[in-house]
C-alpha cells in the first residue's frame, strides 16, 4: 500500500531523488478484551507469545505482508476478538 512520496530536496542534506514510504499491516490488540485464551499463540506463534506474568505480547505489531496470513488466522480464531488488523 502506497501511502506517502517525497522530494529528497525537502529533507537537509539528502541527495537528489524521491522517498516512497509504504506502509502495511498492523495488527491490533485489544488488551481489555483479551481473556488470554492463546489461540492466536496456537495458529501464530510467530506473531504472537506469552509474557512471563501471562499477558499476550504481539511480537512484532507491524509484521512483513508475508505473515498476513498467519496474522488472519489469528484474528480469526480468537474467540472474544480481542485482534483486529489495520491496514496503514
Amino acid at each position: 500500500m502506497f501511502l506517502a512520496c517525497f522530494h529528497r530536496a525537502e529533507f537537509a542534506g539528502a541527495a537528489g531523488g524521491f522517498v516512497y514510504i509504504f506502509a502495511g499491516m498492523r495488527i491490533v490488540h485489544d488488551k481489555a478484551r483479551c481473556a488470554g485464551h492463546g489461540q492466536c499463540v496456537g495458529v501464530a506463534p510467530e506473531l504472537f507469545k506469552f509474557a512471563p506474568d501471562g499477558s499476550l505480547v504481539v511480537i512484532d505489531p507491524n509484521p512483513p505482508e508475508e505473515l498476513r496470513e498467519a496474522a488472519q488466522d489469528a484474528v480469526d480464531v480468537c474467540p472474544v476478538r480481542a485482534l483486529s488488523i489495520a491496514d496503514d
